[in-house]
């Protein structure tokens, strides 16, 4: 019975989130309005799916990594 108590408050808070209202959906472009919904899954996935949150965060780290540039000098092989 606390289960379903738990389900139902993390569905309407998610509902409540992700649901834009009238008033920001003219005022508001597309990605600010569901800029805290990738938020609130990624905690959800952080959870529920732990090696899927680590494999998330590898390719995060992995996109905003510095990559060596050759320099002019160097020969294609």
């Amino acid at each position: 019975m606390e289960a379903v108590f738990w389900l139902v408050l993390l569905a309407g808070v998610a509902f409540w989130l992700l649901v834009p209202r009238k008033a920001q959906a003219k005022s508001k472009t597309k990605s600010k309005r569901y800029r805290t919904s990738g938020a609130v899954l990624f905690g959800i996935n952080e959870v529920f799916a732990p090696s899927a949150a680590n494999a998330t965060i590898i390719q995060e780290e992995q996109r905003e990594s510095r990559k060596a540039v050759p320099s002019p000098e160097d020969k294609i092989l």
